[in-house]
C-alpha cells in the first residue's frame, strides 16, 4: 500500500479518470426515491471504480453508495460515493463530486473529492490537507460568527436542539452536497457541520478527513457526529446540545 498521501493522489487520478469515462455516456437521469435522483453518471463512475480497485487492491473491499451499499462498513475498505450531490449535478449547480476514502483498521487514512467544477481535494492521514496541489488550513472564528451546515431529521424530538443550535450561530446554510460542507469547512468558510442520526460512511468520511487534516475536529457521541473548526467550538455545540438534552 503507498504512503497516505501517495494513496490520496493515485484516488484523485482515477476519480478523474471515472469522470471523464462518464461523460463519454449517454446522460439518464432517473428518480431514485422521494426528493432524490440518481444519474447514469453515478452508476458508470462507481463501476469504473469498483474495477479500478479492485484490479490495483483486490484484497480490501468496496463500501459504495449503488452497487455496494449493503457491505459492512468496517475494518479495511474503500468508501465510494460516485456523485455527492447528484441533485445538485442534475440541476446544473457546481456543488458536487467523485469521492472516495481509504479506511484502514477503522481509521481513514487517505481520501480525495473531486469536483469537476471547483477543484481537487485531497488528503492523507498526518500528511495534511490540499486544494489543487496547494496545502490548506483553517482560520477559526468564534461560533457565533460562523456559518454551519446542520443536518436533521424533521423530528419533535430534537426541534429543541436543533433551534437552540441556532441562537448560538451565525446563521445555517445548506448546499445539499457533503463533498460542498467538508470543503468549505478546510476552507474557512463554514464553522461547523453537524449530523443527527445514521449516516452513510461515503458520504461524510472523504470530508472528515480532509477537514481535520485543515485543522478541524471531528466528535461522535450520542447519534451527533460534529465536526468544527476548532476544539472550543466543537465543545460549545456539544454543550449546546447537552444542556438541551439534561
Amino acid at each position: 500500500m503507498k504512503n497516505n498521501l501517495e494513496l490520496a493522489k493515485y484516488l484523485l487520478k482515477i476519480s478523474k479518470k471515472a469522470y471523464k469515462f462518464a461523460e463519454k455516456q449517454k446522460l439518464v437521469v432517473k428518480d431514485k426515491k422521494a426528493h432524490d435522483l440518481v444519474t447514469s453518471y453515478d452508476f458508470n463512475i462507481e463501476k469504473f471504480l469498483i474495477e479500478k480497485l479492485n484490479a490495483d487492491y483486490p484484497n480490501v473491499k468496496i463500501v459504495s453508495e449503488e452497487y455496494n451499499a449493503t457491505v459492512e462498513a468496517k475494518g479495511t475498505y474503500f468508501a465510494v460515493d460516485p456523485i455527492d450531490g447528484t441533485v445538485n449535478f442534475s440541476n446544473n449547480l457546481p456543488d458536487y463530486g467523485v469521492q472516495i476514502a481509504y479506511v484502514e483498521n477503522n481509521e481513514i487514512l487517505a481520501s480525495v473529492i473531486y469536483m469537476p467544477k471547483c477543484g481537487d481535494y485531497i488528503a492523507g492521514k498526518n500528511c495534511g490537507a490540499y486544494k489543487n496541489g496547494k496545502r490548506i488550513f483553517i482560520n477559526t472564528k468564534p461560533l457565533d460568527h460562523s456559518l454551519i451546515e446542520l443536518i436533521t431529521p424533521n423530528s419533535k424530538s430534537i426541534n429543541n436542539t436543533v433551534e437552540e443550535i441556532k441562537n448560538n450561530v451565525m446563521d445555517i446554510r445548506r448546499y445539499g452536497a457533503s463533498c460542498r460542507i467538508y470543503t468549505y469547512l478546510a476552507e474557512s468558510k463554514l464553522g461547523a457541520r453537524i449530523d443527527y442520526g445514521k449516516y452513510n460512511v461515503w458520504d461524510n468520511y472523504p470530508g472528515i478527513l480532509l477537514a481535520n487534516e485543515a485543522s478541524c475536529v471531528t466528535k461522535e457521541e450520542n447519534n451527533w457526529l460534529v465536526t468544527a473548526s476548532s476544539e472550543e467550538n466543537l465543545n460549545k455545540i456539544f454543550e449546546v446540545i447537552y444542556s438541551v438534552n439534561k
